[in-house]
């Protein structure tokens, strides 16, 4: 009875989860900068998902429902971007996945950590507050806001003494890129959990880490939508939900950036009109008010990038060689590990423009010696969001070196 219980349940809850039958994603040659006016042209057709954004030097992956299909194939042929077929029905995926989680709810985690599997949004909750009670002489949780729909925007602070710089690290702004918590979570881990073997960063800097700075949008992806990618805060006249908080910060909003609610890279009404981005906001000012901000870091995926300002202009910042030297010696800490090598430069040269990020912000608001990077993380897994469980662990691992060596050269720059 109890096994005819668990498939029916299973089955319900398959069936309230967007199944994207028959969607198609696209791929395209390698793309060259005389694609890319074209290209962010038809980014804002919201019948096409971009799951990645048009970059010099690397293919399209584009998603689109069985009746754009054909429109989205002609626009490419028309451009010469040699459309081919990458997922023929991506709902095969999605539902296989989906089913997976569900098995995983039959076995919750014990406030533990897991590296081995992607944990829910209260995996996460029950996580954080547990490592915290059980080492409160250096590390605290700090309520930044509440989202729309009541969840806590809530950071790990953990430092052994005043007077330091800081560091700050956000995850899951964009709901649907899970690998970007566990990066954040092995920071909770290293720098609490294993603080014996890791207390010389703790001396450097205090750390502050935002493991789900979008939990509203997570959980959805969990239980309604797994590519869904902003918040979920509903647009006054508009049937389409949602803005995306990393186009909402308060650094060039407005001078251009996604005016249509119903597309995925929506700007919102205004510049912080987000809790999302206004809790990271004022959190970075009051880290730089207060000590300092040393180095601000946003995770995201994919792409295997390590980018730095500007993203809004393509004119370089003014510590344009030092951010860059910072990054190489990160890269090369990176590779180190397991070869895996990240490519480096201003989010509008090599990645794409984009107004209104974070990286962007935090920069523009730190002192000469402050350092902001966003990290774009692997891609893997049958659609790159999620790479599979057996790549959690070995991505988390070389972006924790990464982020000690990028920690130990910035120490130097006081």
């Amino acid at each position: 009875m109890k096994l005819i219980v668990l498939i029916l349940a299973t089955a319900f809850a398959v069936s309230a989860y967007k199944s994207y039958h028959g969607y198609q994603v696209l791929t395209s040659r390698v793309v060259m900068a005389a694609d890319l006016e074209g290209l962010h042209h038809l980014e804002r057709d919201s019948r096409f998902i971009f799951w990645a954004r048009p970059a010099v030097g690397r293919p399209l992956m584009v998603m689109t429902s069985p009746e754009a299909v054909e429109s989205l194939w002609q626009q490419l042929d028309l451009m010469a971007l040699e459309p081919s077929v990458h997922i023929e029905n991506v709902g095969l995926i999605v539902e296989r996945e989906f089913q997976q989680r569900q098995e995983f709810k039959n076995f919750p985690l014990n406030r533990e950590v897991s590296f081995e599997r992607y944990m829910t949004l209260q995996e996460i909750i029950d996580y954080t507050e547990e490592v915290v009670q059980n080492n409160p002489s250096i590390s605290s949780l700090i309520d930044l806001g509440t989202t729309y729909e009541g969840n806590p925007l809530r950071a790990v602070k953990v430092s052994n003494g005043p007077g330091k710089r800081g560091i700050f690290l956000d995850a899951g702004i964009h709901a649907r890129e899970h690998i970007t918590p566990p990066v954040a979570l092995k920071l909770i881990y290293e720098l609490i959990e294993n603080y014996a073997q890791n207390q010389a960063y703790v001396d450097l800097f205090d750390w502050y880490i935002l493991p789900s700075a979008n939990p509203d949008g997570y959980n959805y992806t969990f239980n309604e939508d797994r590519f869904w990618r902003k918040n979920r805060n509903p647009n006054e006249g508009f049937d389409c939900v949602g803005t995306d908080p990393n186009r909402n910060f308060n650094i060039s909003w407005g001078i251009d950036g996604d005016a249509d609610p119903c597309n995925e890279g929506y700007r919102g009404i205004a510049a912080f009109s987000e809790a999302e981005s206004s809790a990271i906001g004022t959190a970075v000012r009051n880290i730089e008010e207060n000590g300092g901000l040393a180095l601000y870091m946003s995770t995201h995926c994919f792409g295997t990038f390590l980018i730095y300002p500007w993203g809004f202009t393509y004119e370089f910042p003014q510590t344009f060689d030092e951010l860059t030297k910072a990054a190489n010696l990160t890269a090369a800490a990176i590779e180190a590990v397991y070869g895996r090598r990240y490519i480096i430069g201003t989010s509008a040269n090599v990645y794409f423009p984009a107004v209104g990020a974070s990286m962007d912000y935090a920069y523009a608001i730190g002192s000469n010696n402050t350092y902001s990077y966003t990290w774009e993380l692997p891609a893997g897994g049958e659609f790159g969001f999620e790479p599979p469980p057996e790549d959690i662990l070995p991505i988390v691992q070389e972006i924790w070196e990464g982020v000690k060596a990028l920690a130990t050269y910035i120490s130097t720059k006081a």
